[in-house]
């Protein structure tokens, strides 16, 4: 079988005049161009419609499927206005460039939200807040259960962090012992003192509950911990509140995955509910990249990720080092593709700058 992708490219912002550049960029790789553009006003019929906004933007995918789903293509190709894609791919080769099959979809990576997670990324425990302490929005029985998407993840080989409340009050316990000048020093931005009990505490919760890997910190007093005590110990509160008043007695809490999330492929055969979930985790409010990585993980098939691909993808961490980027390949995309080698592909470039 012929294996053919659709593009579709979404935009953080309303930014139209990316419309035309795209489309020049793109336009001789692949037959079908489509832009999901916040608050568009035109009249262009590959261009779809979208209210809301980018913490959510998985919802923009939902919004619209009508527009560019279609009865040619095997895959739909998701990016970011600001990602440049391999030159190499097109609508034919991108599905072999990326190992994928009619069954398959693409992200680079992807991690399940665990206890940890929620003291170096807020995003996790503001998604799982949106679950757990969510009164406006009767979601659960739009989503497969908690013990069916714990087979999806048992499925795919991701490790299930299983949070539980028995884990949430262990934590508190910790929490509790928090000195009440500590929210003065975080509220007011002033380094809390490194040394008695924060340090103390610090140590407990990693050493002794769920943070395992010190690996990515150069010192003990690297980690940013500190400055999460105060919002997710708020959070726990919150979670433990939304349980009591709900009278819910159950312990599991919905697994969640987290990834980058401004370059994905989806099956043709999933794009439905695919759309549907994350449409639903749009109405829980979850954050894009805890929202389309767990919906990938609980409607398709076969996820194949980077580290099953032979090229890269190349993000830049600070600005700085985009800055540096353009001035060595003097602003121009040609100089750019000259000198591709095995990228997938690059984020965030902004296009406006380059010839």
């Amino acid at each position: 079988m012929s294996l053919k992708t659709t593009l579709v490219i979404i935009y953080n912002h309303n930014y139209e005049p990316n419309i035309e550049k795209l489309e020049k960029m793109y336009g001789d790789k692949f037959d079908k161009i489509y832009h999901l553009m916040p608050f568009y006003r035109g009249n262009k019929p590959n261009v779809a419609k979208i209210y809301g906004t980018s913490y959510q933007f998985q919802d923009y995918v939902r919004q619209g499927l009508s527009v560019f789903k279609n009865d040619e293509s095997t895959h739909y190709c998701f990016m970011g206005d600001d990602v440049l894609l391999n030159p190499e791919f097109n609508q034919y080769n991108i599905t072999q460039k990326l190992n994928l099959d009619v069954d398959s979809g693409f992200i680079p990576a992807l991690n399940p939200v665990g206890y940890e997670t929620f003291f170096y990324w807020d995003w996790a425990f503001t998604s799982v807040r949106a679950m757990e302490c969510n009164f406006g929005c009767e979601y659960q029985k739009f989503l497969p259960s908690i013990n069916e998407a714990m087979d999806k993840f048992t499925q795919k080989n991701i490790p299930n962090k299983n949070i539980t409340k028995e884990g949430f009050l262990q934590i508190q316990k910790h929490f509790d012992k928090l000195d009440s000048n500590y929210c003065k020093y975080y509220f007011k931005g002033i380094e809390p003192p490194k040394k008695g009990l924060f340090k103390k505490l610090k140590y407990k919760i990693r050493k002794q509950m769920f943070l395992k890997d010190d690996s990515k910190f150069k010192t003990f007093n690297d980690s940013p911990l500190p400055y999460y005590f105060p919002p997710v110990k708020k959070f726990f509160d919150e979670y433990l509140l939304a349980k009591s008043l709900k009278n819910d007695t159950q312990n599991w809490i919905y697994p969640l995955t987290f990834a980058f999330s401004d370059f994905f492929v989806i099956p043709s055969k999933k794009i439905d509910e695919f759309a549907h979930l994350c449409g639903v985790f749009a109405g829980a409010n979850v954050f894009v990249e805890c929202a389309i990585p767990t919906s990938m993980v609980l409607c398709l098939d076969k996820i194949v990720y980077e580290k099953d691909i032979n090229y890269k993808m190349f993000i830049f961490g600070e600005e700085q080092a985009y800055k540096r980027f353009c001035i060595e390949n003097e602003y121009s995309l040609k100089k750019l593709y000259d000198n591709w080698g095995e990228k997938s592909f690059i984020h965030a470039v902004k296009l406006s700058q380059w010839r």
